[in-house]
């Protein structure tokens, strides 16, 4: 090996950069840190020997050295971010008696060599992509001291196929094994299986818990055995139908991403369901719970887009936070008497779903609920009692209305300056539902006063889509809504005059108008307040030339 002692920039004992060519690296022995980057890009190293002082490892440090085959870390308690990115090369780390206690973020991301790992103990995390397209990864060895892995810890680990985790209060996110192998098998603690059902595929411990289902067949019946499904039991699992009749308890994500599962069937005998248990099950169609006891500690089926129907049961006490976030085709939900509490965002992104009934039992109703939900018409309140919380719902313009009462009519206002946006918002959220009031379409106000008067016998749902600037404006039109029973909103759109009239510079043809003219409904802009008459006020505010944040409105 040639000197190399004129290659090193050294501060104390701190190892700020290496500027030498050699294969084979010998870092001095008083060395105790390496700073960020020091190796950075030597693509030539095959291997480096770190002295037993070094208890730190800078962030990309040995970021794409591709030639590295080989490093021992012995007595490093700190490796940072990024330090073994692209060591496309690394065949085998040796932890020795390091004091190391988390992987950082993407630290050995693409080391596409490495076959296996085994971590020191004392490490509790492994952090965002710390092993993320490790490809020829096969074998992972983690102590029990483990608490938490990260989103895309191991993601693209195409080759692991175990992952044994020494602590039952080991956590991971849920994509931590994202595209993994398949056949990829979480066993918790080292209790053995009973042989006779591993044989078919299922791994259950002596307390009844399944562990993981490895097998192949695609319609499963759960043996009698089986009380409980352990979490990520059915990680990826490709079965399309499962009936589990002896289980009484789900574990938090047992199902998630079980992507071409149609159909599971329980009994009476389920009383608990962990949080996203049936996430991402995009092919899943219903799902039914019996039992009035059962509880849900979280999400029930988040991203299961194809989720049509739910049944809940009779009795049952609360709907958790985002229960069914973006079921964008559920079309039925039973919310049961009994039911006092539906969580935030509970319903959220489900755009299939097009009424629905509030029980008497629900006290209080938070407008979030149903964020997103561009079908839903009615919301039907069962019970005189039940207090209607500010309606903060994106894109939710559904109208709300006490059982036994007709239905409620909406008429909706529309202001602000040209090219603010409104006939846009219109497009996305009122198409279909609303009739469509608007001077640059019918020209004269006699027309408008004509259909105006026409959509109200009909009672029809109203948006008025013109500037409307002035109080003087909306009083054309929010007295004869009240005398006619309508529920009147407004919406007042984010109006700066500089970006008014650059899009309105953009527009083609008619839809154009003089920049003169965005000026002068400016000069005469008058903020809208609840005295008018309106029930409902929201801003939208802009963000971008796409989306449109609808805000609650402050006076």
């Amino acid at each position: 090996m040639q000197d190399v002692k004129n290659s090193w920039i050294i501060n104390g004992t701190k190892l700020i950069k290496y500027t030498g060519e050699e294969k084979e690296i010998i870092i001095p022995e008083y060395i105790t840190e390496i700073g960020n980057n020091a190796f950075w890009n030597k693509n030539k190293i095959i291997k480096v020997t770190v002295p037993h002082n070094v208890t730190s490892i800078g962030y990309g440090a040995f970021n794409g050295c591709t030639a590295l085959e080989e490093i021992k870390l012995e007595k490093v308690e700190v490796i940072n971010s990024y330090a073994f990115t692209g060591c496309t090369s690394l065949k085998k780390v040796e932890f020795g008696n390091s004091k190391l206690r988390c992987v950082n973020v993407c630290t050995f991301k693409g080391c596409s060599s490495l076959r296996e790992i085994t971590l020191p103990k004392g490490v509790k995390k492994i952090a965002t992509g710390a092993f993320c397209k490790c490809y020829t990864l096969e074998r992972v060895y983690l102590p029990e001291t483990i608490s938490i892995i990260r989103k895309y810890a191991f993601s693209k680990c195409r080759n692991i196929c175990k992952i044994i985790l020494l602590s039952e209060k080991t956590h991971f996110d849920n994509d931590a094994f994202y595209k993994c192998n398949p056949k990829l098998r979480f066993i918790w603690d080292s209790k053995l299986s009973f042989s006779k059902e591993a044989v078919k595929g299922f791994d259950i411990d002596y307390d009844g818990v399944l562990k993981c289902y490895f097998g192949t067949e695609r319609e499963i019946v759960i043996p009698e055995t089986v009380k409980k499904i352990g979490k990520y039991a059915f990680y990826h699992r490709k079965v399309e139908s499962v009936t589990a009749l002896s289980v009484s308890e789900i574990e938090a994500s047992a199902f998630w991403a079980c992507t071409n599962m149609k159909k599971i069937t329980f009994s009476d005998k389920l009383v608990k369901v962990g949080e996203d248990s049936f996430g991402q099950c995009r092919a899943l169609e219903s799902l039914a719970f019996s039992n009035k006891n059962i509880h849900f500690e979280g999400r029930i089926a988040p991203m299961a887009y194809s989720l049509k129907k739910v049944e809940l049961p009779q009795g049952l006490k609360k709907i958790p936070d985002s229960a069914f976030y973006y079921c964008k085709s559920l079309e039925e939900c039973n919310i049961p008497e009994g039911t006092e509490y539906i969580g935030d965002g509970a319903f959220q992104g489900c755009r299939a779903l097009k009424d629905i009934y509030i029980p008497q039992s629900v006290k209080e109703l938070d407008w979030n609920i149903f964020n997103g939900c561009h079908s839903l018409t009615e919301v039907i309140l069962r019970g005189k009692d039940t207090v209607i919380h500010g309606r903060t719902d994106t894109f939710c313009t559904a109208s709300y209305r006490y059982c036994g009462e007709p239905k409620t009519k909406t008429a909706v206002i529309f202001m602000g300056l040209q090219a603010s946006g409104k006939s846009y918002y219109y497009n996305l959220h009122f198409k279909g539902k609303y009739e469509h009031i608007n001077l640059d379409t019918l020209h004269t106000r006699n027309k408008e006063s004509l259909m105006l008067k026409e959509c109200i016998k009909r009672g029809a749902d109203i948006v008025i889509d013109n500037t409307n600037p002035t109080k003087a404006d909306r009083a054309r039109y929010i007295p004869l809504l009240k005398e006619a029973g309508y529920r009147i909103i407004g919406y007042f759109f984010e109006s700066k005059i500089k970006d008014c009239i650059r899009r309105n510079e953009e527009r083609i043809g008619k839809a154009c108008v003089p920049n003169t003219a965005i000026a002068a409904t400016s000069n005469k802009l008058e903020m809208p307040s609840y005295n008018e008459g309106f029930e409902e006020l929201y801003f939208i505010e802009r963000s971008g030339e796409t989306v449109m944040i609808k805000r609650d409105w402050r006076e």
